[in-house]
This record gives C-alpha cells, structure tokens and sequence, in this order.
C-alpha cells in the first residue's frame, strides 16, 4: 500500500503591516518611511524562502531582511513622492506559496513657487488684433518636485486684446496677466504671480 501525503498549506505571515501615507519631506520630492517587519512566518512543513519586492526598484530598503529573525524588527526605505507597493512572498519547502502586501504613498504636499514675473511689462501695438505675448517662459518656477509641472497664464497667450474683458485699448490702461504652475500630482497644488500689462502707443 502506498500512502502519499500531500502538503496543501501554504506559509501564513501572522502579522503584515497596513498601508501607510506620509507627506514629502520639506523641499524634497521623497520621504523615508518605516513599518513593522512581518514576521513569525508558519507553515507546516517548513518556510524556505521569504522575499521583499517594491514596485518602484528605485526603492533601496535600509534594512537587512532576513524572515527568520523578525521579531519586532523595523523597515526603513526612502520612497518617492507617488504609490509604492511592497510586496513579501513567503514560499514553504513545497513551492506553497502566500502573499503579504501593503502600499506606501508619499503625497507631495508643496505648491510650486513662480518669481521673476516681468515688471512694467508693456505692449506697444494697441489694435484689437493685436495677440497677447506669451509670458510663460520668462518666470522661475521651482518645486520640491521638479519636471512635474503644467504652466499656464491667464489671459491665454495669443488673446486677442480687443477679446480680453474690461479693455478698451486706450493709451495707458493696464490690465493683470497671472502665470500659474500647477504640480501635476494628485492635489493639483498651485502657485502664481501676477503684473501689470501697460498699453503705451510706440
């Protein structure tokens, strides 16, 4: 008689950390975060291997993860500003395999910052066809995270003068122009400057 048994209990993390969220670090686009190790892995026939993932491999944990030896030890990572999912994966002596996962979200909290808006900015051509120059690309914008911005400026560039409201084209009439950035983050945060546009007859 031949009697096969077989092994159908995957590993069990008794303990997995939640999800956490944390704000970015002042004037950085980055947090470092720490969370409670999983340990006392079970199964029965034996834990082989447990290992840990991040979905961002920019991710360097700073810790050294060994599963049989968890007890109460601490994660650390520095994880950027964004959705972090990290993953352990406990594989027992028979290829069972279990899951633990929880997801690390830095928002990025700062609005961006615009200087160097033009002073005593003028337009010379005072016609109702005349186009609103665009005033984007002589301001300063910084942020804690860089390239992930939208500019704009209101009235748009290219506005006709005799479409922006409340002008009556008359020497030395001025009018507000705003440049707004915008992060492009899930808070959308923004930041701005304004000046005055003068119409002097050249």
């Amino acid at each position: 008689m031949t009697v096969t048994v077989t092994d159908d209990e995957p590993p069990v993390f008794l303990t997995c950390p939640s999800d956490r969220t944390v704000n970015a670090s002042a004037f950085n686009c980055n947090q470092i975060v720490a969370w409670n190790l999983p340990y006392a892995i079970s199964d029965n026939c034996g834990v082989a291997t447990v290992t840990e993932d991040f979905s961002d491999p920019a991710v360097n944990p700073i810790h050294n993860y060994n599963f049989f030896n968890q007890n109460g030890s601490t994660g650390t990572a520095l994880f950027s500003a964004g959705v972090t999912t990290v993953t352990y994966t406990a594989t027992d002596v028979n290829g069972l395999t279990s899951v633990c996962s929880f997801d690390v979200t830095v928002l990025d909290n700062q609005a961006p910052v615009v200087t160097n808006c033009p002073n005593n900015a003028v337009i010379t051509n005072i016609c109702a066809d005349t186009p609103l120059p665009n005033y984007t690309g002589g301001v300063t914008v910084t942020d804690n995270c860089t390239g992930n911005q939208s500019i704009t400026q209101y009235p748009a560039a290219g506005t006709l003068l005799g479409d922006i409201p409340g002008l009556n084209l008359s020497e030395g009439q001025t009018f507000t122009v705003t440049v707004t950035a915008t992060d492009l983050s899930p808070n959308y945060l923004s930041g701005s400057c304004s000046f005055e546009v003068t119409l002097v007859n050249d």
